[in-house]
């Protein structure tokens, strides 16, 4: 137990250190500038999290320790952090991301330990070790976080057998970031198997509830709630998926499969397999429907949750699944610009030349037409092979040996 504290403990530490290094990434900066020194001229200080983090950047302003202009930063793009003073402020607006990234964990293990308590501690170190993890939350400075402890936290009440308020955090998942949705189907379904049909409707009024705040807060952010679900969700982005051909751009591939992935548990999984609905026919459904999805790199959290709770059964496809979706990253995502690598300012002469390395492999055109393709093509055949598996592991379909009629 103490080797697995000390790991969990130096895990956690280097979170912190590159949480408070990297200050670089694209929506880091817009986050930090509208909870700073923009946060009187623009209507975006209504956004709960960007009024989070300007508390907390108000806190830094009240630290006896001198408070370096962040113009030099977020408007020149010069040098930052370089003093301790600058690492302090990045490492406070990072601060309720490490405390969900943690908080996420407990959630993890409480759930593994349900099914099968000697796996529990496999799944907490899991995600606590995933380097997908620091990259895209702590590194990237995403918030996504907050819906992933919320999904689990509702998977978690479920199991525990409160129902009702269950409901409650997904609620809040919705109003939050849109895409908390996702879960949805899913747990009506085990409900609907369940014959908590009572739940079912809360379970929808919550939604509702959910959409409306959502639509409410980006209204007193300045936001069009039509806009922002056409631009920022990625169930509704015609960007974000790959589509059947170009002539039929408005019936993406993500939804279609994960439609048809939800009609089948609906249909054939077993009523006596209910519990495991939650846990393995959600994590299904995930991988049916960011098998086809463009997606940025911080919206696979909520898959890679429950590929941690999935790990100790199917390690190959957790591996596979994160490496290549890194991969795929690499070749679509900005993580080198002129002034960073990795989100992590450019201070030496080396990183300045592997920054504009990758940035040359990026503007090749082979490595997004042709890498870029290839990798997204195996990724989402991985995935859905991935889901079927599951799928005829825990429903009434059985796949028949073609051989053994010969």
């Amino acid at each position: 137990m103490r080797r697995i504290l000390a790991i969990a403990s130096l895990a956690f530490a280097i979170k912190v250190f590159l949480a408070s290094l990297t200050a670089w990434s694209y929506e880091f900066i817009f986050l930090a500038k509208a909870a700073s020194i923009k946060f009187e001229e623009t209507k975006l200080n209504a956004a709960p999290w960007v009024k989070l983090e300007n508390m907390l950047y108000k806190l830094w302003l009240t630290l006896p320790i001198n408070h370096p202009s962040l113009d030099r930063w977020l408007i020149r793009l010069e040098v930052f952090p370089e003093s301790f003073e600058g690492f302090l402020l990045i490492f406070l607006l990072k601060l309720p991301i490490l405390i969900l990234d943690v908080l996420c964990g407990v959630l993890i293990y409480k759930i593994a330990k349900v099914f099968d308590e000697s796996k529990a501690l496999t799944a907490l170190m899991v995600w606590l070790l995933n380097p997908y993890v620091l990259l895209t939350a702590e590194m990237i400075g995403s918030n996504d976080l907050v819906l992933v402890f919320l999904v689990l936290l509702s998977i978690w009440l479920i199991l525990k057998g409160k129902n009702f308020l269950s409901c409650f955090p997904l609620m809040i998942g919705t109003a939050f970031k849109f895409y908390s949705i996702l879960a949805t189907p899913i747990l009506a379904i085990y409900m609907f198997k369940k014959g908590l049909k009572k739940n079912i409707m809360f379970l929808t009024l919550n939604v509702i509830v959910g959409v409306f705040l959502y639509s409410f807060w980006l209204s007193k952010a300045g936001l069009n709630f039509e806009y922002a679900l056409v631009e920022y969700s990625p169930l509704t982005f015609q960007a974000s998926e790959m589509f059947f051909s170009q002539y039929t751009a408005r019936v993406g591939l993500s939804v279609a499969s994960a439609t048809a992935y939800a009609f089948l548990i609906f249909n054939y999984w077993k009523a006596d397999k209910a519990e495991a609905l939650i846990i393995k026919g959600l994590l299904g459904f995930l991988l049916a429907y960011f098998a086809f999805f463009n997606w940025w790199p911080q919206y696979l959290l909520i898959l890679a949750s429950f590929l941690a709770l999935d790990y100790a059964e199917n390690k190959k496809y957790f591996y596979a699944v994160l490496i290549l979706a890194f991969l795929i990253e690499l070749v679509y995502f900005e993580f080198a610009t002129e002034q960073s690598l990795f989100f992590i300012y450019n201070y030496a002469g080396w990183m300045r030349k592997a920054s504009l390395a990758l940035i040359k492999f990026k503007s090749n055109i082979a490595s997004e037409v042709v890498l870029g393709s290839l990798l997204r093509s195996i990724y989402a055949v991985l995935s859905l092979i991935y889901a079927l598996k599951i799928l005829f592991n825990f429903s009434l379909i059985k796949l028949k040996n073609p051989f053994c009629e010969i």
